[in-house]
């Protein structure tokens, strides 16, 4: 039987199960300490399984308030993670009230199930699709157009930790991520799908060649939420980004993830139509994030690449 680490190090985690959740936790883990997760019962564990032993699991859904409040007052987390989201993958979006459920409702949820414990942080995982479609370097303080429901839903709950967190003087953040990528994502997304179809050399169907993502490995995404514990007091009801600060058109990736395969495999441009719309633009101001969670990039986007290949 798992013994509770009595030192306060206690974290809550919502959406372990997921790519940059299940990264989270196990380096949480690592640095010992006692990880709680909230999972759906019909949530997918594999990503996490090698350490389900090691951490608390509550079969928890954020939209069920009155289990939610009774988890969290049992649990008493000095640090909640919240990763928990729905409704988009690959362009493909859930009905709309389905996704506000979960990204706002389950937002404002947990974060008033949480109101009488005495949390030193909680992290609220935003989007750089809150921006919308911009011609140039996205900052923190630019106007926001979403241009889908998930896009919407996740600036919603943004705005909502904002206020919550200047309102109530709660120790609040949102980190609003880009593009995280690594090891054991969904191989159905853009690099894990590329090197995989690159290492057998088989035919690769993608999108428009010019569409640009800000690509950032998930060991200096997951330095970013650990950055926040050690800086919760002067980021309460801040909103930052935690990109690489540079773009990177889809021609570049495959280009990197080719040559260091050395595959034969055949590109198939335009034919592969994304439902998303495409931006020839797209990439993060990170100075906010240097500035108050001392945090930069320790990897560069090939750095990354021969980590996972």
């Amino acid at each position: 039987m798992k013994k509770r680490n009595m030192n306060k190090k206690i974290a809550l985690v919502t959406g372990a199960t997921g790519f940059v959740g299940s990264h989270l936790v196990k380096r949480l883990i690592n640095e010992k300490y006692t990880v709680h997760v909230l999972v759906r019962e019909s949530s997918d564990t594999s990503k996490i399984k090698d350490v389900l032993p090691k951490v608390y699991v509550h079969i928890v859904s954020l939209e069920d308030k009155q289990k939610l409040t009774e988890s969290v007052s049992k649990i008493k987390p000095a640090y909640i993670f919240h990763l928990a989201t729905n409704g988009l993958f690959s362009g493909i979006e859930k009905p709309f009230k389905e996704i506000l459920k979960t990204n706002v409702l389950g937002t404002i949820n947990l974060i008033e199930a949480c109101n009488n414990i005495p949390y030193k942080c909680f992290v609220n995982t935003g989007s750089s699709s809150e921006y919308g479609e911009k011609e140039k370097i996205m900052t923190e303080t630019d106007v926001c157009f979403p241009q889908s429901s998930y896009a919407l839903s996740k600036l919603t709950a943004t705005l909502f930790c904002v206020k919550t967190a200047k309102e109530n003087k709660k120790p609040i953040v949102t980190l609003r991520l880009f593009s995280p990528f690594g090891a054991n994502d969904d191989n159905r997304r853009l690099i894990p799908y590329v090197i995989q179809n690159a290492k057998e050399n088989k035919p690769i169907s993608l999108s428009s060649p010019d569409s640009v993502r800000d690509y950032i490995y998930i060991k200096d995404v997951v330095d970013a939420y650990l950055a926040c514990i050690k800086n919760a007091k002067k980021i309460s009801g801040e909103i930052i980004n935690i990109g690489s600060g540079k773009e990177y058109s889809i021609k570049e990736i495959v280009a990197a993830i080719t040559s260091l395969t050395n595959s034969k495999s055949k590109i198939a441009w335009n034919s592969n139509k994304n439902k998303r719309f495409e931006s020839t633009h797209w990439q993060a101001n990170i100075r906010k994030a240097k500035k108050l969670l001392d945090w930069t990039p320790k990897y560069s986007f090939k750095q990354g690449l021969k980590e996972i290949m």
